[in-house]
C-alpha cells in the first residue's frame, strides 16, 4: 500500500512540475512586459544623451553605422548614422551629409568623399 502511494505522489509531482514551472515563467514574462521601453521616447533623434558611438565619434568610414533614411514633408531628407539623425547639408563633427538618395548617401568625413549604402 505504501509503495503504491509513493508511486502516485511521484507521478503527481512529475506531472505538476512542468505545469507549475510554466505558470512561474508566465509571471516572469508578464513582469518583463511592464518594464518595456516607453513608446513615446524616440529611438532616433534628440531626447537622450549622446553616447560614445554618436556622429561626433566618426573619424573613419569604418566608424560609420548607417541605419536608415528618413523622408519628411516637403522632400526634406535625413539619415541615421550611429543612432543619430543628420539632415542633408548638415555638418556634425567631421561628418557632412552632401546628398541622400533612395538607399545611399554621399557623406564627407574630414573632407574626404564617401558613398554609403543601406544595402550592400
Amino acid at each position: 500500500m505504501k509503495k503504491n502511494k509513493r508511486h502516485y505522489v511521484f507521478l503527481i509531482c512529475i506531472v505538476l512540475l512542468p505545469v507549475m514551472s510554466a505558470f512561474w515563467g508566465m509571471e516572469v514574462f508578464s513582469q518583463e512586459m511592464h518594464r518595456s521601453r516607453d513608446p513615446f521616447v524616440p529611438l532616433v533623434g534628440g531626447g537622450y544623451e549622446r553616447s560614445f558611438s554618436g556622429i561626433d565619434r566618426i573619424f573613419t568610414p569604418s566608424d560609420v553605422r548607417f541605419e536608415g533614411i528618413i523622408s519628411g514633408a516637403g522632400g526634406k531628407k535625413a539619415i541615421v548614422l550611429n543612432g543619430e539623425m543628420i539632415s542633408e547639408g548638415q555638418t556634425i563633427g567631421l561628418v557632412t551629409v552632401k546628398s541622400i538618395g533612395m538607399n545611399k548617401a554621399e557623406i564627407y568625413i574630414d573632407g574626404v568623399r564617401h558613398i554609403i549604402a543601406l544595402y550592400e
